[in-house]
This record gives C-alpha cells, sequence and structure tokens, in this order.
C-alpha cells in the first residue's frame, strides 16, 4: 500500500485527528474523475475536498461503507484484498490522510452539522384538520371515519374533518353523507363533506381571488378531462382547504387503528435512500396481523413527533445515538440553507401493500428476500394476495422521494407542491415534486402500521410497459434544481420550463426522448437481476424461473412497437394518438406548477375571509 501526497487544497480535520476511537465512513456519492495514470481525481461536495488518488487508495476509501474506526476500516479492507494482517497498520495510516484531508467524514463532524441545523427550528404546531377522500365507497368511509372520530374524541384533539368526495353516482353521495352522519351523532365531531358542486364553486372562487385562469384551477381540482383517476385533485382540494395549517390526509379505506412495525425500536435512522420501507410477508412465521390486533393510540401526537422539524431538531429529541450510516452527502447540503425540514410523515401499513404491480418484489435482496422465500406458498400468495407489512423498524428521516398517501401528515404551513390531479401514483409524484421544488424538505416515517383494507385485492401482475404516472414520475425525478438555495419559486419556474419543452416536443421526438429513459431504466432493472441470480446461485427455482421470465419480458418489451405507449390509457387508441394524450398532460400540469403559487396564495386570501370547506354535516 503506497502512501499518498495530499497536495495542495486540502483540508485536516485536527478534531478527530489524533482519536483513535473518531468512527469514519465514505459517502458512497463522492465525485470521481479518471485522470489518466491509474488515478481518480476525488471530490467530496460536502466538505469540497479533493485529492488526486492512485486507483488502490480510492478503493481503499470507497471500502469504508459504515461508520468505524480508522484501525478497524485499515483490518477489513486488508482482508478484502487479502494481504497479511501485518500491512493493516500501513493502511491505516494512508486512510488517516484520506481523513485528514476531508475525504472520509466523521460521525461527530456530521453531528455537529446536525446541530447547527436545530436552531433553525420553530415551534411545531399541532394537527388542526383530517382529510380523507373518497369515490363510490360509503361503508368504508363509514368504519375509516367512526375510527378517527373515536381517536380524537379519545384523546381530546380538537379536529375538523374534511371529506372529499369524488362519488359519480348521487345516491352513492348521499349515502356518504348519511354515514358521516352517524358519526357526527355518535362523536359529535366536525365534519365537513365537499362534494362535486361544492369543489366548482371553490374553484370558482379560487380563480376570482387570484385573478386566474379557470381551466388551470379546475384541472388541479375537478377533471375536467374525465380521466378515470381523479384522486390528486381530490387531495389538491385537501391541500388547498389547508393551507397554513398541520393535517393529517387518510385513505378512505384505512382504518384509524394501529400496530407497532415488527422489530420496532426507537433509534432515530437518517437515510437518503428511496424507499425507507421493509417487508415482512404473511407467513407462518410473521402473520399479517388481522384488525382485532389493531388498537387505538393517539396518531396525531405521533406524527407530531417529527412533523414540520428540522433533522436536528429531530436529533436533539431522541434521546439516543442516531444512525447516519445511510446518508449520502446530499442529505446533509440539504440542511444548509434552513436546517432540512420534515415537510410530510407517515405510518406503514399492514394488509393489502397498495401496489399495483408485483415486479419491484423480484429485486428484494437479503432479510427480506429471505422472507418472501421462506416458502413457495408465501412467496405465490403475495403474488396473488399482496398482503403484507410495509414499514420502517424505527422512526426516519429521508432525503428520498418517497411518500405514501394512506395515513401522512403535512406541514402545510410550507410550501408543498400539487398532487398530479390525475391518474395513479400521485403520491409518488408529489414526492418527486417536493424534491424538485423543496431542496430543504424532508420525509419523515414512524414505526407504526395503520390497517389497509383496500377492497376487491387481486392479482398485481408482474407489469414491462409503463403507466401515464411512471413517464411523469421520471421527467420530474430526472430535474435538478439549480441549487440548494434555490427558492420554491425558482424552482418551479424551473420544472414547468423543462415540462413544457417535452410536452412541446414533435411527438416522435417526444417518444425517443421517453424510450432512452426507460430503456435505461429497464436495463438497470435486468443487470440488478442478473445479479441476484448470480448471487443466490439462481435458487430457488421457483424464484429464479420468474425472474428468468420477467428478464426475458423486459428485453422483449424493450423492442415492442407499443414500448413506451402508457398501458393505462384506451387499448383502443393508437400509439401517436396516446403519445400524444399524455404529452398533453405534461404541458397541463406545467401550467399547474406556473400558477400554483398564485393559486396557493387565492386560497389563503380565501381562508383568511371564510373558510369554505363545503357542507357542514
Amino acid at each position: 500500500m503506497n502512501s499518498i501526497s495530499l497536495g495542495p487544497g486540502a483540508t485536516t480535520n485536527s478534531r478527530d485527528q489524533q482519536d483513535s476511537s473518531a468512527l469514519y465512513r465514505c459517502f458512497p456519492d463522492l465525485v470521481r474523475f479518471s485522470i489518466g495514470e491509474k488515478k481518480e481525481l476525488v471530490y467530496n461536495p460536502l466538505t469540497r475536498a479533493r485529492q488526486a488518488l492512485p486507483s488502490h487508495m480510492v478503493a481503499a476509501l470507497f471500502a469504508c461503507t459504515e461508520f468505524a474506526t480508522i484501525a478497524e476500516h485499515a483490518k477489513k479492507f486488508a482482508a478484502q484484498i487479502k494481504v497479511p494482517a501485518t500491512q493493516a497498520p500501513s493502511i491505516a495510516q494512508a486512510m488517516s490522510k484520506l481523513a485528514e484531508a476531508g475525504l472520509l467524514v466523521s460521525n461527530k463532524e456530521l453531528k455537529e452539522r446536525l446541530a447547527t441545523g436545530a436552531e433553525f427550528n420553530k415551534i411545531s404546531k399541532r394537527i388542526s384538520t383530517v382529510g380523507i377522500p373518497t369515490r363510490n365507497r360509503p361503508a368504508n368511509l363509514q368504519e375509516t371515519m367512526e375510527s378517527w372520530a373515536e381517536c380524537s374524541s379519545h384523546y381530546k384533539r380538537d379536529v375538523e374533518y374534511l371529506i372529499a368526495d369524488d362519488s359519480e353516482d348521487p345516491s352513492v353521495r348521499e349515502a356518504n353523507r348519511n354515514a358521516l352522519k352517524s358519526v357526527k351523532e355518535k362523536y359529535g365531531a366536525k365534519i365537513y363533506w365537499a362534494g362535486p358542486d361544492e369543489k366548482k364553486q371553490y374553484a370558482q372562487a379560487l380563480a376570482k381571488a387570484g385573478d386566474l385562469p379557470q381551466s388551470i384551477v379546475d384541472f388541479a381540482l375537478l377533471n375536467p378531462d374525465n380521466y378515470p383517476l381523479p384522486t390528486g385533485a381530490n387531495r389538491n382540494f385537501l391541500l388547498l382547504s389547508t393551507v397554513g395549517e398541520y393535517f393529517i390526509h387518510a385513505d378512505d379505506d384505512v382504518v384509524n387503528k394501529v400496530l407497532p412495525s415488527p422489530s420496532s425500536h426507537k433509534q432515530l435512522t437518517l437515510l437518503s435512500q428511496l424507499d425507507p420501507f421493509e417487508f415482512w410477508f404473511d407467513s407462518v412465521n410473521q402473520p399479517v396481523p388481522d384488525d382485532s390486533k389493531f388498537a387505538l393510540q393517539d396518531v396525531f401526537a405521533l406524527h407530531e413527533e417529527l412533523l414540520g422539524k428540522t433533522a436536528g431538531a429531530c436529533v436533539a429529541q431522541t434521546g439516543s445515538d442516531v444512525d447516519l450510516n445511510k446518508t449520502r452527502s446530499t442529505f446533509f447540503r440539504r440542511l444548509e440553507p434552513s436546517g432540512g425540514k420534515v415537510l410530510v410523515t407517515a405510518f406503514g401499513l399492514a394488509g393489502d401493500s397498495g401496489m399495483d404491480a408485483s415486479n419491484y418484489l423480484l429485486g428484494l435482496d437479503n432479510e427480506q428476500r429471505a422472507r418472501l422465500l421462506e416458502s413457495e406458498e408465501v412467496y405465490r400468495q403475495m403474488l396473488m394476495n399482496h398482503r403484507c407489512i410495509r414499514a420502517t423498524r424505527g422512526p426516519a428521516i429521508s432525503e428520498g422521494p418517497f411518500c405514501t398517501a394512506m395515513n401522512v401528515a403535512f406541514d402545510n404551513t410550507e410550501f408543498l407542491p400539487p398532487f398530479m390531479p390525475v391518474q395513479r401514483n400521485s403520491d409518488g409524484i408529489f414526492a418527486q415534486l417536493i424534491r424538485a421544488t423543496c431542496p430543504g424538505g424532508m420525509f419523515g416515517y414512524l414505526p407504526w402500521t395503520v390497517n389497509h383494507k383496500r377492497p376487491g385485492s387481486k392479482l398485481r401482475e408482474i407489469q414491462t410497459r409503463m403507466r401515464i404516472s411512471d413517464i411523469i414520475y421520471h421527467i420530474v425525478g430526472g430535474y435538478a434544481p439549480i441549487s440548494y438555495y434555490s427558492s420554491p419559486e425558482q424552482n418551479l419556474t424551473g420544472l414547468s420550463g423543462t415540462l413544457t419543452e417535452i410536452g412541446s416536443l414533435p411527438v416522435n421526438e417526444f417518444e425517443r426522448q421517453i424510450k432512452l429513459i426507460f430503456w435505461q431504466l429497464h436495463t438497470r432493472k435486468i443487470g440488478q437481476l442478473e445479479l441476484l441470480l448470480k448471487k443466490y446461485g439462481e435458487k430457488p427455482d421457483f424464484w429464479s424461473g420468474d425472474v428468468r421470465t420477467h428478464i426475458q419480458e423486459l428485453k422483449d418489451a424493450m423492442v415492442a412497437e407499443n414500448f413506451v405507449v402508457p398501458r393505462d390509457l384506451d387499448e383502443s387508441i393508437e400509439a401517436q394518438t396516446a403519445l400524444e394524450r399524455t404529452q398533453q398532460l405534461i404541458l397541463k400540469l406545467a401550467d399547474l406548477l406556473r400558477h400554483w403559487n398564485a393559486i396557493r396564495e387565492a386560497a389563503r386570501e380565501l381562508k383568511s375571509k371564510e373558510r369554505i370547506l363545503g357542507e357542514q354535516i
């Protein structure tokens, strides 16, 4: 192991330099450039340290994946490259220089950055509203609403309930109102109901108050083009009606009784990964709990543990050590402008997975894979009915844009983007919009599960074609804000411009651009699945057979004529027409983002004059 020359511009960390017990790790997102002669320029965006390193030192640097002492890292790396343990001290000496240069970061330094971020925190508000979107499910709505009213009554929480009803049939809407009346009579809850007419009146009042184009407000709230799934429009009604508040959004098929996550703990984890949830599957060893296992808890207080607080403030209040092993440098860069504030908090779920397809399950690894493949029966049952538990083991704060809106709370005192008004995964696109427009925005996750009682569960097939929402999700996900210091207004303008440009392309060029995105995604997925097959020796056969079939389906899809034609559009529509409709939807989203700040301000103005919540039950 050769020694390294630090070169000009190096930074040192004298606080930890002489402390043999100090813990260090390498961020996985350090920037690397090959500069020839078996050397790389390595740059740490957080510390701004940069060094030209020989390839063997780059390998040593990136081997330090979790916090450990320099001596422990050196011993582990010596074993990894199969050199005598007697060489560990010289490796440790070289690694010490990486720490002094700022390429390895210490646990102590990151905690100090978090402590600084805590200074940005302000006194948190209490949750004041629960919003529930509903559509054609009176029985589910009554059960859900009763569970919430019981909770607020038991824990003496003064909250209002706002029901956004998108049911088409007037008789169903009347059944929903009757269900709400029975809850009102039983618990004395303050309930407001808004059907299509009430939401239309609100949209007209918004447009008038903000001097806004009515068509754009209608797209946000009313589904004027009659797409089959307008869930996001209902959610936007709730979002605008609660501007300036902390509020909870709950789906109408999620009962407000909770259960701790399996193997739950209290240690706070900070992380950068996209999906923080783990899976547990319905089996003899870990059965998905039935209704009787869920219990009443103060769900409002549980959300308020993280909601509206900076990451540093959350660390300070836990009173226990924090796990920083899953963070990237970007997490701490997001703290710099304003401390990194938790804008959304979410519970896990037990019952139906809420997933539209089974693709994700084939790529599970490590403990989750072992649980899925406990037996072929467990595996097949999961593919058939999607009964599982999805949750974090402990409280977590993530920069990764992941949101399942079954039981989530929002800090609506801060800027929040709109939901995609139509089609599936409006909550996933919403999370991507937070990442794109709110650089300091964080997501909080709580180690509790709610009872998801999705009606009419059915086989979720393994899919190779994308939906409209997948296309929009990845376009928004590919947008990078200018900097972590740019404002939501600047980012909305930039993202809206990007969407306008994409939506205005000639249809053939649009198709080419989308193909490039999804060819890359499919290729990456194929590579990941092939690595898993190699890692596990293509065993067990029932799993590897499905994986091989899916890999071939992905390959076939990539050369198919209809590869990027959204599968959630009518199959009778010609490919070009389907792509044009997708572009039209992208342009509508661009217009909505361009006007969103003005729409929020109009909602704030209306609320200051008279709280428009529809009909009081």
